[in-house]
């Protein structure tokens, strides 16, 4: 079995807006193994670039 390097569990991001609170990632999981490749693949503003910067704690208000 490989090491597991990112357990990622339940990642949510939401912005506040006017509206009311908008998700951008909603309950993301998943593990990232030693020597694995992970790709993210979706549609324009599926929320690929917040995930990302959430997982490197880049998330600016008003994002939480």
């Amino acid at each position: 079995m490989s090491e597991v390097i990112l357990a990622i569990r339940d990642l949510q991001v939401q912005y506040d807006t006017s509206r009311g609170p908008v998700n951008a990632v909603n309950h993301v999981s998943f593990d990232l193994q030693k020597g694995e490749i992970l790709g993210l693949v979706g549609e324009s503003g599926s929320g690929k670039t917040t995930l990302g910067m959430a997982l490197v704690g880049l998330i600016q208000k008003p994002g939480r």
